[in-house]
């Protein structure tokens, strides 16, 4: 077999596995060891706080670290020597740098103003890791000689900081991470804004995708600090605690942005100042709450959505003056219960969709003909540029709740003699809409699925029945 052929094969197998295969032959072995050193975790000390999600960035960071025994220390630099050998450290594509957390195990105890030893031997050692390309650390306490190396990585093209901590005065002037072109950086909300300050500065004048996330308040003290990012493509906010008014003012460092991802939500009283409606002018692609719609629904570049909620009665009620958004062409979201007035508002809003997914809530009580129909009632007004189109009904406890008894949302026992009818609207859907895809219309008793081959055939297994429906799913 090829050589080519193995590498292949070999390049994604999980480490264990790699390792059993290069036991096996000696060509193998030769293959397969690259790939046995890809990833190297490497952990310098303790930390005493063990958050419930290491994810997110609540809890405060440790004072000092937890030093290993002199046992565990020897351990670790021997593997450090091993890893960051000539014939070792080339191979590495992956570097995460993590604390112990605990480290009850690793025999830890606390000793203020005792330099960290195996930090210090990683960070002179770093330099001779010339393939990394991704770099994660982790409540790490970067010293100049650490910063200045990681900078020098020639690979270095994805960098992840969380928790990161400056524990001596950082000659920032020289050090830049200009090979880096998607960075991560979060940050608890009492951190130094200094400390984030330095991080950004570092980056300042390259093409590069941005994830932030820490509180409101450190957004708004970096915001004043930090300079323009012109040529940032892709910036994420992540929210904490989640309101909104303090984070946009950084939004207006990032005048080139083409997509920006919000991560969060926060309470309706909380609204978005009219203030900020100049920011952001780039935008091509949002994905977050709906709260930032009312400002960004302006962008004349803006083309795709995607909102982890929408709820249509507040939407009709702040887009009812607007003029219809013509250049959004794709809309995903989880959204409240549609009736027909709301689907109509949709199709109106956004005439030119050419994707359309929807996971409608809805009450135990409603009818599936009745809930589909007011779909159905507005499908003429879609556009015929439709290229895939997939609306969800999910019960939901809380349009339990709130379901009212109007006509619209009543409960009614019907026969299910609408189904084929109904088959019948989305047929025609389909023949009017001659670049469609993908369709799926889906509720508890109903599923329309139709879909176009790349040959140009059409596959369409459509399910009136209830049981049968229940029984496809179960296979499926």
């Amino acid at each position: 077999m090829p050589e080519e052929l193995w590498i292949e094969i070999l390049q994604d197998l999980p480490r264990e596995t790699l390792q059993n295969v290069a036991l096996s032959h000696r060509t193998l072995r030769r293959i397969s060891r690259p790939f046995l050193f890809i990833t190297f975790v490497f952990h310098p000390y303790a930390v005493p706080h063990i958050p419930r999600n290491v994810d997110c960035v609540r809890w405060p960071e440790a004072d000092e670290p937890l030093l290993f025994s002199q046992e565990v220390q020897d351990r670790e630099l021997e593997r450090l020597n091993f890893w960051s050998s000539s014939e070792i450290a080339p191979l590495v594509r992956t570097c995460r740098l993590i604390p112990v957390l605990g480290g009850g195990a690793w025999g830890a105890e606390n000793e203020p103003d005792v330099a960290t030893a195996l930090l210090a031997a990683f960070f002179e050692r770093l330099p001779r890791f010339t393939s990394i390309q991704y770099f994660h650390a982790y409540m790490v306490r970067f010293t100049q000689t650490g910063l200045v190396n990681l900078c020098l990585l020639p690979a270095l093209s994805r960098l992840e900081i969380v928790l990161g901590m400056m524990v001596e005065p950082i000659d920032c002037s020289s050090l830049h991470l200009g090979r880096v072109t998607s960075f991560r950086l979060q940050h608890a909300r009492h951190s130094s804004p200094n400390v984030v300050d330095s991080w950004m500065r570092f980056l300042s004048n390259q093409r590069v995708e941005m994830y932030l996330g820490f509180g409101p308040r450190l957004f708004a003290d970096t915001a004043r600090n930090i300079p323009p990012f012109p040529h940032a493509l892709r910036v994420g906010d992540r929210l904490r605690p989640l309101n909104a008014s303090p984070v946009l003012p950084i939004l207006s460092k990032f005048m080139g942005v083409e997509v920006f991802v919000m991560e969060g939500s926060w309470s309706v009283s909380d609204h978005v100042p009219s203030g900020f409606s100049h920011f952001l002018p780039m935008l091509k692609e949002y994905a977050g709450p709906q709260d930032m719609l009312p400002i960004l629904m302006s962008r004349p570049t803006l083309s795709h959505i995607t909102v982890d909620w929408i709820s249509w009665p507040w939407t009709m009620e702040t887009l009812r003056a607007s003029q219809p958004f013509n250049g959004v062409v794709s809309l995903t979201a989880n959204s409240s219960r549609m009736n027909s007035t709301e689907f109509r508002f949709l199709f109106k809003i956004f005439p030119f969709l050419s994707v359309l997914s929807l996971n409608v809530a809805h009450a135990q009580r409603d009818s599936p003909n009745l809930l589909r129909k007011a779909f159905l009632e507005n499908i003429t007004i879609i556009s015929t540029s439709l290229e895939f189109l997939s609306i969800r009904w999910k019960h939901s406890e809380a349009e339990d709740s709130s379901s009212s008894d109007s006509e619209d949302h009543a409960s009614t026992s019907d026969d299910g003699t609408g189904k084929s009818r109904h088959i019948v609207e989305l047929r025609a859907l389909v023949a009017r809409c001659p670049a469609l895809t993908s369709v799926w219309i889906e509720n508890h008793d109903f599923l329309f699925r139709w879909h176009r081959l790349s040959d140009g055939t059409v596959d369409e297994p459509t399910v009136l029945d209830a049981g049968e429906f229940i029984n496809r799913a179960s296979l499926g």
